[in-house]
């Protein structure tokens, strides 16, 4: 299982894309950080401040008018599709580690 995760993360965040890997990377570690602490600061700002934290804590919510805000600062599509992926694997990725902390402890429901 932990090659999968390191494939996953190599395609995700290290592969050749429009954006850097450092702020795949970066996205991608914020959202992680918030499943763990909710009050983790966001290091960005403008509408990608808006959109990674929305994607990280509340996707289904994301409105039409969040992506136009990231087109005005100046992204592309695939620029957002790659940071909306990347923000979306990092919460994901953070909700898993928090499983398996809770299995490694002993969880009971």
């Amino acid at each position: 299982m932990h090659t999968l995760l390191t494939d996953l993360d190599r395609a995700i965040l290290a592969s050749r894309a429009s954006t850097s890997v450092e702020i795949r990377t970066s996205v991608a570690d914020y959202c992680r950080a918030l499943t763990r602490d909710r009050s983790t600061p966001n290091p960005f700002t403008g509408a990608l401040a808006v959109w990674v934290e929305k994607v990280a804590r509340h996707a289904y919510k994301t409105l039409p008018a969040e992506v136009t805000a990231l087109r005005d600062e100046g992204l592309s599509e695939d620029e957002i599709f790659e940071l909306t992926v990347a923000a979306a694997y990092g919460a994901a990725r953070g909700r898993y580690d928090q499983a398996l902390t809770a299995l490694e402890e002993g969880y009971r429901p």
